[in-house]
Order: structure tokens, then C-alpha cells, then sequence
């Protein structure tokens, strides 16, 4: 019986997604190493340019296609669909949008040009060229297909950045796989927007009519991570009996703030064990310094815990004005509200809300 040149022989193709391109090209990268060591090419430069270097000394690649669009991505599996190859597509766009309750349909028949034409010797096509490139290393724990903007562009970088410094999430100066996929952002602040106004007529600076210090806000960021399940968000606890789990138009959860009044009894009464999970989180996702940041940590959580306690039930003694006219003070209505920093389908590919999505069997 003749051994099978192919290692990780599969059986079918399914098309799971689309790389969703708006800077004309398609990388391949390792999710947190975000194309730090990377080749640069164009579709149809890729043999010519890795002739000219050498490209096992390379962890990334950016192939450049000319067109912004939809491009797919395929898994090919086993007999057991067990995923053994992921095919993702360069240059041909996609026309296939995904449905709203979306089921894997098999595309076998693209089965013969991505993979059989060439390790099948029945199949084999000489004019096709199959060239290995490099191996990918992966340290975070997941392979990101995406455009050249690269997986944690916009905001996600600078708002971990202001709630740890980046290196406890580095080793010898390189992305662990605690780097935060996702972050949520709970915020306690007047989330009504100013409108135009002079410094002299805006009430915003008139101390008669509201403190400076109402404008203040409260805020904790939670890490997202794949090495955390639904038990280990502190935030998740504490305002369970506030937070609305809803889904948007293609289906995928969304968490919002529901109109419930907050009870600062009921924060005060979970707050001992929401550090707790937030202890159990940080051995976690930092064991080489967990002490250090558990302190940082734990202090950030108070902090915002106690600022919306201290907004609901104000420690302020009502003093006598002897005589003199009471100054009404409008007051400004603070709000918890959580919103995803970055881009969002990079969280949502992996979270279902705060739940890891059950592994395949």
C-alpha cells in the first residue's frame, strides 16, 4: 500500500467566513504578533518573491490583491471533522453572504483545486505550483485572517495600555498568549453629549448650576481572553442583575445596560467576591506577576465600584445656609453603559457574549 504524500489528508471542505477587506489585502498572521515579522507581496508575486528571500526566517505574510471585498476562508477536515488545513482566499472575492442562522455546507468540490491536484497523482495539475513558505509560529494560541489593518487597529491597544502596562503581557519583548483578544469597556459617566455653547452661557462651567466634579467618570476595563471562561469576569458577577444579554441583526449577542436602578447595597454585598474572580483571573492570565498586578487590578475594580456607590448614596452633609438663599443644583444623571473597544467581530469570533463557545468534538 503506497503512503500518502499528503500529512494531513482531509476529507471534505467547508466555507466558514469571509476575510471582510477594506485595505486591499489579506494577512496571515498569529493573532497577538499582529505582522511585527512579516512578507510583503502582491498575488502575483508571491514565487518571485520568496525566491529573493528567505522565508523561513519569517512568521507573517501580507499579500497585497488590488481589490477590497470578501474574501473566503475554507477548513478542510477529516473523517472525524477534525479541522487539519485552513484555505484562505487571496484574490478571488466572495458572493456568498452569510444567512442569519448560519449551517456549514460542504464545498467538496473545491476540494480538488486547493488541495487534491496536489498530492493526488490521478489529480495532479503540473501548471499548479504548491510552495511551503514558512511555519507559522503561534504564541497567543490563535492563527488571525484578516486585512492589513491589522486585528487590534483603532483603540484596543491604547485603552489596555492605560489599564496595564504592556509588559505583563510580554516575554523577552514578544506577545504572550494572555494578550487580551477582546476587551470590554464599563463605563459610569453623563453619557449625554454637550451641545455648542459659548464658556459663558454653557451651564457645564457655571459652579450655580452643577460642579465641575459631576463630570467626572468611572472607569474598569475587562480582558477578554481564551484562556478565561464565563466564570472569571468580575464584572459579569457584580452587575448580573443589570446587564441585558440582546443579539443584533446578524445574530451575534450583544451585552447592554438595562434601565434597572442600581443599588449600591447590592454592589457592597458582591464586591468581596467579585475579587475574588478577579483574583482568580489574574493568576490566570498572570502568573509570573501576580502579585504585582492583582494590586493594580484590585485597585481599579474598588475604585470604580466605589465611585458609582459614592454617586448613589452621596456621603454630602445637607449644612445650614443660615438664612441665605439655597443654590439648586441640577443633577447630572450618571450611567453605567459597556461598549467593545477595537473591532468587534475579532472578540465576537471567539466570545459568545462573556461564554467560550464550546470546543468542537
Amino acid at each position: 500500500m503506497k503512503k500518502n504524500k499528503d500529512p494531513y489528508p482531509i476529507i471534505d471542505v467547508y466555507h466558514v467566513t469571509d476575510t471582510l477587506v477594506d485595505a486591499a489585502t489579506v494577512v496571515v498572521t498569529d493573532l497577538c504578533d499582529n505582522l511585527s515579522n512579516h512578507i510583503d507581496t502582491y498575488t502575483d508575486d508571491i514565487l518571485g518573491d520568496i525566491k529573493k528571500i528567505n522565508s523561513k526566517k519569517y512568521n507573517s505574510i501580507s499579500v497585497s490583491n488590488g481589490a477590497d471585498g470578501a474574501y473566503p476562508v475554507w477548513l478542510g477536515v477529516d473523517k472525524n471533522n477534525k479541522v487539519k488545513k485552513i484555505f484562505a482566499e487571496t484574490s478571488g472575492g466572495s458572493f456568498s453572504w452569510g444567512e442569519k442562522h448560519k449551517t456549514l455546507v460542504s464545498w467538496n468540490w473545491n476540494k480538488e483545486d486547493m488541495n487534491d491536484q496536489f498530492f493526488l497523482k490521478s489529480k495532479k495539475d503540473k501548471k499548479s505550483q504548491r510552495q511551503k513558505i514558512f511555519d507559522i509560529k503561534i504564541t497567543s494560541g490563535a492563527i488571525a485572517i484578516a486585512d492589513h489593518g491589522g486585528n487590534f487597529r483603532y483603540e484596543h491597544h491604547d485603552i489596555l495600555q492605560e489599564s496595564l502596562d504592556e509588559k505583563y503581557f510580554k516575554k523577552n519583548n514578544i506577545y504572550q498568549n494572555n494578550y487580551p483578544v477582546g476587551l470590554f469597556k464599563f463605563e459610569y459617566s453623563n453619557s449625554t453629549k454637550p451641545k455648542p455653547s459659548s464658556f459663558v452661557s454653557s451651564s457645564i462651567h457655571n459652579e450655580k448650576v452643577v460642579h465641575l466634579d459631576d463630570h467626572k467618570k468611572g472607569i474598569f476595563i475587562e480582558f477578554l481572553s481564551n484562556l478565561l471562561d464565563e466564570s472569571c469576569y468580575p464584572t459579569k458577577y457584580i452587575f448580573q442583575n443589570y446587564i441585558e444579554e440582546t443579539y443584533d441583526y446578524r445574530d451575534i449577542l450583544e451585552l447592554k445596560v438595562s434601565d434597572k436602578k442600581i443599588s449600591a447595597n447590592d454592589l457592597m454585598d458582591r464586591l468581596p467576591k467579585a475579587l475574588q474572580i478577579l483574583k482568580k483571573q489574574t493568576k490566570i492570565l498572570f502568573k509570573k506577576h501576580f502579585k504585582e498586578v492583582f494590586e493594580i487590578r484590585k485597585k481599579q475594580f474598588e475604585n470604580f465600584i466605589f465611585f458609582i456607590i459614592k454617586d448613589i448614596e452621596p456621603q454630602e452633609l445637607d449644612l445650614p445656609t443660615f438664612g441665605k438663599n439655597k443654590i439648586k443644583k441640577n443633577k447630572i444623571e450618571n450611567k453605567l453603559t459597556v461598549e467593545t473597544s477595537g473591532l468587534p467581530y475579532i472578540q465576537e469570533s471567539l466570545y459568545d457574549g462573556y461564554k467560550l463557545k464550546d470546543e468542537p468534538t
